[in-house]
């Protein structure tokens, strides 16, 4: 018996390829899918951490503006003996303040250009109100055109139609005094000590350096300055001790007047050992440039470099709730309390009377992730045409998301 042999047709051959093929497509689509999902929500997720971190940080400075111990709820009963008391990094008489930029408030539209939009250089794009520390943007808030470009001081200047906030307040750091010794110093209590911590090499003693602005409360007054040194003494009631010095030395800003306290001293410069002394804080919120050429939310400390805090933040706008019940200017028997409109850094009658702090940001991924361009115009600060700064995006493949919080003064509003 003959036997046949029969294999497969070409026929059958091109089937199969084909299923394979349709198999396989399915399966690379499902696969391309999953990771463009992932991709997507991770960097959604990245958002979202740094929408809740960017509001965290700015709502702890701004619920403490004002603070300046037991002394008062208010900053502005303090003596400041610095030199340029008067400018914004140690203006500790204004609690808080905020720069507008031109043409970004309720009901205007602010255009995005760039995805790596570069820094402002005129003071006059930003605007306040008279009260504060001026009604142009200071001075070390602005770009160095020098250094443009050269990656030296990344963050150095505000992105124009961005928003800058500014808050004052004491910090948490709280040392007694043990006694006046004479007028350039004080003798402190000390907690302990941190090598390698200061900037200018000196120790750290009980959290202060060398150089740090501080203030000096007793209830009834306070006095800001700046430390010149801390010195090992001895003869305390409690050991070790050291003395603070606030002498007429060369810092920055530097103490204007250094001869003050001290055993004879008039009771409005006394500070006796139910006293503490405080580190003393103004932090600027802004958007700047950051390391990566992108937009970035940054902080500057008193007169440091910047800082930057988060990046990828395209915007921030900021609204102030102000008490306009109470007289101008603000006077201890009427002090504000419940905000009862919320206005623009230009257009708050005095700072004194402000109360709380709307803050708007507008985050974005650092990587395409939507499958067609932004075409989404966002609101800030409010939820309509009229209340909000419309922002509308680069047209670009980025997802975006806003965070708004408003924040409550606690040592000038209800708690």
């Amino acid at each position: 018996m003959r036997r046949t042999e029969s294999g497969m047709t070409l026929v059958e051959i091109m089937i199969a390829i084909t299923i394979g093929l349709i198999l396989l497509t399915g399966i690379l689509t499902i696969l391309v899918n999953n990771k463009n999902t992932y991709r997507a929500q991770d960097a959604i997720s990245g958002i979202q951490e740094n929408g809740r971190f960017a509001m965290k940080l700015i709502t702890e400075r701004v619920r403490s503006a004002g603070f300046s111990g037991c002394s008062t709820d208010e900053l502005g009963s303090i003596t400041n003996t610095l030199n340029n008391a008067n400018q914004s990094p140690y203006n500790f008489a204004v609690a808080i303040e905020g720069y507008e930029a031109d043409n970004s408030g309720p009901g205007a539209t602010v255009t995005l250009t760039d995805s790596t939009p570069a820094v402002g250089s005129t003071a006059s794009d930003w605007d306040s109100n008279s009260s504060g520390t001026g009604t142009s943007l200071p001075a070390d808030l602005l770009d160095h055109p020098s250094l443009a470009g050269t990656g030296i001081l990344p963050g150095d200047g505000v992105i124009p139609g961005t928003d800058v906030l500014i808050v004052r307040s004491a910090g948490d750091t709280r040392v007694k005094i043990d006694r006046n010794n004479d007028v350039n110093n004080q003798v402190l209590f000390i907690d302990g000590t941190d090598v390698g911590v200061c900037p200018l090499g000196p120790p750290m003693i009980s959290g202060i350096c060398t150089g740090d602005i501080l203030l000096v409360s007793d209830c009834q007054k306070s006095r800001v300055f700046q430390a010149t040194s801390l010195t090992n003494t001895g003869g305390c009631t409690s050991t070790p001790c050291y003395e603070l010095a606030h002498s007429n030395a060369p810092f920055i800003p530097g103490n204007l007047t250094s001869s003050w306290g001290g055993p004879s001293a008039p009771k409005e410069e006394l500070f006796g050992t139910d006293a503490e002394v405080l580190k003393m804080n103004t932090s600027s919120f802004y958007i700047g440039v950051g390391i990566n050429n992108s937009p970035a939310l940054f902080v500057k400390k008193n007169n440091l470099l910047p800082e930057e805090l988060i990046d990828n933040v395209e915007s921030m706008q900021v609204l102030y709730g102000e008490d306009t019940s109470v007289a101008t200017p603000v006077v201890a028997s009427d002090k504000p309390n419940i905000a009862t409109r919320y206005v623009k850094a230009d257009d708050v009658g005095d700072w004194g009377r402000v109360v709380s702090a709307r803050v708007s940001l507008l985050l974005r991924t650092d990587k395409p992730v939507r499958s067609t361009n932004d075409n989404t115009v966002y609101h800030l600060t409010g939820g309509t045409d009229a209340s909000a700064t419309r922002v509308d995006p680069v047209n670009d493949k980025l997802f975006r998301r806003v965070y708004t919080t408003t924040i409550n003064l606690r040592n000038k509003g209800l708690r």
